[in-house]
């Protein structure tokens, strides 16, 4: 079983190693949106995301990932302390 700390750790790694996008999952240089990090680690895990997905709506206000991604006066750097923030809190989580 992979912790949900685990893919939301790794959602960050793959924002700060191929950048960031908004409005879409994927640009041509490997951006990604939050959404699409977390779908990464969990390929690469073969696991599940929906916990994760719990977890960091539970920090944004049940908000859907995709539209606090894209909001328009959403940041990177916004991102990823909330994926970290998500990531903390769910210490005790597995799927």
């Amino acid at each position: 079983m992979t912790e949900v700390k685990v893919l939301l750790q790794e959602a960050v790694d793959e924002i700060e190693r191929h950048g960031w996008l908004q409005g879409h999952l994927e640009g041509p240089g490997g951006e990604c949106c939050a959404t699409e990090a977390i779908n990464r680690a969990a390929r690469r895990h073969n696991c599940g995301s929906y916990t994760a997905f719990d977890k960091l709506r539970e920090l944004i206000s049940g908000e859907s990932v995709a539209q606090w991604n894209d909001h328009p006066q959403q940041t990177r750097e916004n991102v990823l302390q909330t994926l970290r923030m998500a990531a903390e809190a769910s210490v005790q989580h597995r799927i």
